[in-house]
């Protein structure tokens, strides 16, 4: 969990998609046989509120925006929602610990006071929609990096709406941005899974925009 305070940082990950029967064991047998060892971090819960203006100023601007509660804390994250190319990612993120929060609500009087965060004036910022998410955790390295593998069993939330997703996320944590493409194509040699083609913010708002429509 990330808790640390106005950080700037390049996240960098490969996504692919985890709704294929048997795509998350297939995963990890994969992540195994190119691998060696990998180490399991359990499964957390995770609850993530997308926010917004009635304007949709944050989305117009292609910024994600988030208040996220998970292992009993609060944070808030700012990204540049960026265009996943062939399932890989690269974009910057900004985290904000929010210690003090127990509620969406106090943690969204919090982030109100925090004016100059991002550059929105966050009395006006509203729920959008919220993805309720377990995630099951593996630790891996390759070669000079290492990564955290993530399987995503989601549901996205808007009013009485509900859309559920799975996906696969390997994020590299430190080490050779190199070797992670390396060890991203390894994986795509071995298995058949299948890059996303968007992300869950995009693919949320997509489905909000289509009327709640799977087409």
């Amino acid at each position: 969990m990330i808790c640390y305070t106005n950080y700037m940082g390049i996240e960098q990950e490969f996504k692919w998609d985890g709704a294929p029967r048997g795509a998350f064991g297939h995963f990890v047998q994969t992540l195994e046989e190119i691998c060696g060892n990998i180490s399991s971090g359990g499964t957390v819960q995770i609850t993530d509120y997308y926010l917004d203006n009635a304007a949709g100023q944050l989305a117009a601007r292609k910024v994600a925006l988030r208040i996220r509660y998970s292992n009993a804390k609060w944070e808030a994250t700012c990204k540049r929602r960026s265009q996943i190319k062939n399932g890989l990612a690269r974009r910057q993120e900004r985290t904000l610990a929010l210690p003090q929060a127990r509620s969406i609500k106090s943690a969204l009087k919090t982030l109100q006071q925090r004016q100059d965060w991002v550059g929105l004036k966050k009395e006006t910022l509203q729920v959008r929609f919220i993805i309720r998410n377990c995630r099951q955790l593996f630790y891996i390295r390759y070669k000079s990096c290492a990564c955290e593998a993530a399987l995503d069993n989601y549901v996205t939330c808007c009013g009485k709406n509900r859309l559920r997703r799975k996906e696969i996320e390997l994020e590299l944590k430190k080490g050779s941005t190199r070797d992670f493409k390396k060890l991203i194509e390894k994986i795509a040699t071995v298995s058949d899974l299948k890059p996303v083609k968007i992300s869950k913010v995009a693919g949320a708002e997509k489905w909000i925009l289509q009327k709640f429509s799977l087409n």
